[in-house]
């Protein structure tokens, strides 16, 4: 039998996975900072056959999945996906808000209309009064 690994062990490993999964799936748009903690750099690559390619780089990298190393290109289209995404969520809150607002104006445009009905019936009413009192001086 090849033996089980103690439970500390099993427990660094699975810190291990998780913090790698954490490194790979939070590279989205254009990075702020690695999960390590360093700072992001703009690189640009001078090895040969990547020679003048763009990086989002954490300062402190090293090849160990450990560290954001993202190409500029990908970050970049990522971080416009996400402002096209903002930009429609606003768009629809603003349709939602002007239909709220054509709604109320139509409203109010409507009891504009029924106080007018109701203010010429009192200037009639008022005209009427009127002329009964002065036409029987």
């Amino acid at each position: 039998m090849w033996g089980s690994p103690d439970k500390a062990t099993m427990k660094a490993m699975m810190r291990e996975m998780d913090y790698i999964t954490l490194v790979a799936d939070g590279q989205r748009g254009i990075p702020k900072e690695c999960p390590c903690g360093a700072r992001i750099v703009h690189e640009i690559s001078k090895i040969e056959g990547d020679l003048g390619n763009r990086y989002f780089t954490c300062s402190a990298y090293k090849n160990d999945r450990f560290h954001w190393r993202i190409p500029w290109f990908h970050g970049v289209e990522e971080e416009f996906d996400k402002l096209r995404e903002e930009i429609e969520e606003q768009k629809d809150k603003q349709c939602q808000k002007l239909s709220d607002l054509e709604a109320q104006v139509k409203r109010m445009s409507e009891e504009l209309k029924k106080h007018r009905g109701m203010l010429e019936k009192l200037k009639d009413l008022v005209d009427h009064v009127v002329k009964t009192i002065f036409d029987g001086w």
